[in-house]
C-alpha cells in the first residue's frame, strides 16, 4: 500500500513538473537571436517605458546592454575552457602545476573584468539616464533583488533560520 501511495505521489509530481515546464514555455514565447526568450526583452521594454525614455535613450542602452552581453559571453567562454584545463591537470597523476596556476591567473584576471564592466555598464546608464529616471531604476531593480532573495532564502538572516531549523 505504501509503495502504491509512493508511486501515484511521483506520478503525480512528474506530471506537474512537465505541465509546469510547458506552460512557462508558451509564457515566454520562443528563443530569440540572442538565444534569450523574447519575455526578457519584453521586460526591458516595460522598464523603458515606466522611465519614460526618449527613443535616443533607449537606442543608447539597448547598444549597452548588446555590448555588455557580449563582453560577458566571451568571459564566460574563456572562463569555462580555463577551469576544464585546470580539472584535466588536477585529474592527471602528475600535474603541472604552473598550467593550473596560469589557469588560476587567467581567472582571476576575467573575475576582476566582469567587475569592471558591470561598474562601466552602470556609469554608462548614468552617463544616458537622467539622475531621476537612474533612481527609479535603481529602486526597481532593489525591489526585485529582495524579491527574489525572499523566494530563494538568501541572505544571513536566512542562512540562520536554515541552520536553527536543522538543529
Amino acid at each position: 500500500m505504501k509503495n502504491l501511495y509512493v508511486l501515484v505521489i511521483s506520478a503525480g509530481l512528474v506530471v506537474v513538473m512537465f505541465t509546469g515546464h510547458s506552460v512557462s514555455a508558451e509564457e515566454y514565447g520562443q528563443k530569440g537571436e540572442q538565444g534569450h526568450y523574447r519575455g526578457m526583452e519584453g521586460k526591458a521594454e516595460k522598464a523603458m517605458e515606466e522611465l519614460g525614455l526618449t527613443e535616443e535613450q533607449k537606442a543608447m542602452l539597448k547598444e549597452v546592454r548588446t555590448k555588455n552581453r557580449e563582453q560577458k559571453k566571451n568571459i564566460r567562454e574563456v572562463t569555462k575552457e580555463q577551469r576544464e584545463v585546470i580539472k584535466i591537470e588536477l585529474d592527471k597523476p602528475v600535474s603541472d602545476e604552473s598550467k593550473i596556476n596560469s589557469a588560476i591567473n587567467q581567472i582571476t584576471e576575467l573575475q576582476e573584468k566582469i567587475l569592471r564592466n558591470r561598474v562601466d555598464g552602470v556609469l554608462s546608464m548614468k552617463k544616458i539616464l537622467t539622475s531621476e529616471q537612474f533612481q527609479m531604476m535603481r529602486e526597481k531593480f532593489q525591489g526585485r533583488k529582495d524579491k527574489i532573495k525572499s523566494k530563494k532564502g538568501h541572505g544571513k538572516e536566512a542562512r540562520g533560520k536554515r541552520l536553527r531549523a536543522k538543529g
